[in-house]
C-alpha cells in the first residue's frame, strides 16, 4: 500500500478522489477518531494554496461549501495539505458526466443543483463582496492590494 500521512491524519495515495493542476485529494481518516476526511495535497506551496487555504479558513459554514478542518504537513514530503469535510455525493462533473444523465439532468434535479451552486456563491459573495468573488472566478488569482472591484 501507497499511505502518507501528517501528524494526525493517514490516507492511501491510491485511494484519490480527484486530481487538479495544483494536487489531488485524497480520502483519509483521523488516526485517533477513525473519522472519514478528504485530504488535499498540493504539488506545491502556490498563491493557489495559500488562496484557497484562505478562503476555507475564514468562511462561515455553509451547507453548500465544504467545511475545513485543519491544515498540517504531509510527513514524509513536508508539503502543506489541507483537511476538509469528506463530500461522499461525487462532484458535480461526475454526476452530469454519469451514463443515466446523458440526456441532462431532470428539471427537478437541475433545479436542485442550480439552487445549491447559487447558495454557495451567494454565501462566498456576503463574506467577501461581489467584486472579490467575481475577480476571483474570472482571473483564478488574489487581487492585489489597492485594486478597485466592480459589481
Amino acid at each position: 500500500m501507497h499511505y502518507s500521512s501528517s501528524d494526525n491524519y493517514l490516507w492511501n495515495t491510491i485511494d484519490s478522489l480527484g486530481k487538479g493542476a495544483t494536487g489531488g485529494v485524497f480520502k483519509g481518516r483521523h488516526m485517533k477518531t477513525g473519522n472519514s476526511v478528504a485530504i488535499k495535497v498540493f504539488n506545491t506551496e502556490t498563491n493557489s494554496f495559500w488562496r484557497e487555504l484562505d478562503i476555507l479558513k475564514n468562511t462561515p459554514m455553509h451547507d453548500n461549501i465544504v467545511k475545513f478542518i485543519s491544515m498540517e504537513t504531509e510527513l514524509s514530503s513536508k508539503r502543506r495539505v489541507i483537511i476538509m469535510e469528506l463530500c461522499t455525493g461525487g462532484s458535480l462533473y461526475n454526476i452530469i458526466d454519469h451514463p443515466e444523465n446523458g440526456f441532462g439532468l431532470s428539471e427537478d434535479e437541475l433545479m436542485s443543483v442550480i439552487r445549491d451552486v447559487v447558495s454557495g456563491l451567494n454565501h462566498l459573495h456576503l463574506q467577501k463582496g461581489a467584486g472579490m468573488l467575481l475577480f476571483y472566478i474570472a482571473t483564478s488569482q488574489a487581487p492585489s492590494s489597492g485594486q478597485e472591484f466592480t459589481s
